[in-house]
């Protein structure tokens, strides 16, 4: 995927005989993990050359954390649920589960554009948008309150852990 040069911060080939490398991808996804190595590779359009950044890879590990998170929190709220059960009806959706809903079908819609067009990285910063800043920072706060809740307003809990599961 990744076609073009990773570069030193002086712009040059990184390379072992240059003693510019950070001792090769092997010791880099033992320090940072293959995941937060492919996140970085991500990032590059192909035939690019790209600055080796560590920073980058680093976001990629954080993302990577939030993303175990996110999955915990989800899989914590529905645990023991059946979903087919739930019997939830899009009227029964509330404006912040519409727009979550709303979201989510843009980010696919103009995530698989990109992607038919080779454009990993635009891709993924998307996807990575949607993850990082509507879902988590936005939806999963708003939400929290109401998955959090057992009894009272049933029809709340339920619509937050549909769209959980969804």
């Amino acid at each position: 995927m990744v076609s073009g040069h990773a570069l030193s911060t002086e712009r040059n080939k990184l390379s072992k005989s240059k003693s510019n490398s950070t001792g090769g991808p092997l010791a880099l996804m033992e320090q940072e993990s293959a995941d937060a190595l492919r996140y970085w590779a991500t990032s590059i359009k192909p035939g690019n050359d790209t600055v080796f950044n560590l920073e980058a890879i680093a976001v990629g590990r954080r993302l990577i954390t939030k993303l175990w998170n996110a999955c915990r929190f989800a899989e914590s709220r529905l645990q023991g649920l059946d979903i087919a059960s739930l019997n939830c009806q899009p009227d029964d959706l509330l404006p912040t589960d519409r727009w979550l809903l709303s979201r989510l079908s843009q980010t696919i819609t103009f995530a698989t554009r990109q992607l038919e067009q080779s454009d990993y990285a635009t891709a993924r910063a998307e996807v990575e948008r949607f993850f990082w800043t509507d879902l988590c920072d936005n939806y999963l706060e708003l939400a929290k309150s109401r998955l959090y809740k057992e009894g009272g307003q049933i029809v709340l809990l339920l619509s937050g852990r549909f769209i959980t599961h969804y």
